[in-house]
């Protein structure tokens, strides 16, 4: 089985997904993530399930309803993968 990293294969509804999960510093950077994640898969004509859950957390889905995970979930998975997010992450406290 083909994995992309920080991806999770899950067993759900009688079949398999990828998922990964952002957490980000707030509201604004989870709708600029998936702004980001739709410019880098339109193209490919192949779109994940986007779910902002909370103020600051993006989960995103792959999977082909027809035959479950195909090949195209793990190139769109790891498209996503090279989108930047680090101008979205959690600032890290320093403590002096």
């Amino acid at each position: 089985m083909l994995m992309v990293v920080g991806w999770r294969l899950l067993d759900e509804e009688g079949g398999l997904k990828l998922q990964c999960l952002w957490k980000l510093r707030d509201f604004k950077s989870g709708v600029e993530l998936i702004n980001r994640i739709y410019k880098v898969t339109e193209a490919t004509d192949h779109f994940p399930s986007l779910h902002l859950e909370g103020p600051n957390q993006v989960r995103a889905e792959l999977w082909t309803a027809s035959i479950g995970l195909s090949m195209n979930d793990f190139i769109v998975a790891a498209k996503i993968d090279e989108i930047k997010t680090s101008d979205l992450a959690p600032r890290k406290r320093i403590w002096a």
